[in-house]
């Protein structure tokens, strides 16, 4: 009974590890433009990301400037894989985001528009960087943005 009791107290200990080991995202965050590739979009003139990251759900709330961007937006997501719906502008954007090792893969969807956004936000071993491979898929093709992040 003892040691039954100790394996599944060490199995549990090992789980509470692994769950603690995800990175955590929150943070204000800036882009840096020379790491950054927006390849045929023109990239904006500024870019800031700030992160509420718990475990269990992440808000984006994203703020650019220039002659294409889309001046804020906000995705609020769990992070188990779920998908949550919001009503933005009279359209549902369905919202979802799952764990790939340390990545975390949000995928926004746009039905109204027929565009898909995959964002896979990794983050740098000293926590300072974060880089977002962004892949658009649309009706009028696919393409990839790489947005490179840093901490404020």
């Amino acid at each position: 009974m003892t040691r039954l009791l100790v394996a599944s107290l060490l199995t549990l200990l090992g789980c509470t590890a692994i769950a603690a080991e995800k990175p955590n995202f929150s943070g204000h965050w800036k882009m840096n433009a020379e790491k950054s590739d927006y390849g045929q979009v023109p990239s904006p003139d500024t870019f800031t990301r700030t992160i509420e990251h718990t475990d269990s759900t992440i808000s984006v709330t994203e703020e650019q400037t220039g002659p294409t961007a889309t001046p804020r937006s906000v995705r609020k997501m769990r992070t188990d894989g779920q998908t949550t719906v919001d009503n933005v502008n009279g359209g549902d954007v369905k919202l979802t985001a799952t764990w790939e090792g340390n990545d975390l893969i949000a995928t926004t969807t746009i039905d109204t528009f027929g565009v898909t956004f995959k964002d896979r936000m990794s983050l740098s071993a000293d926590g300072n960087e974060l880089t977002s491979q962004v892949l658009v898929q649309s009706s009028q093709g696919d393409f990839d943005l790489k947005i490179v992040i840093e901490r404020q």
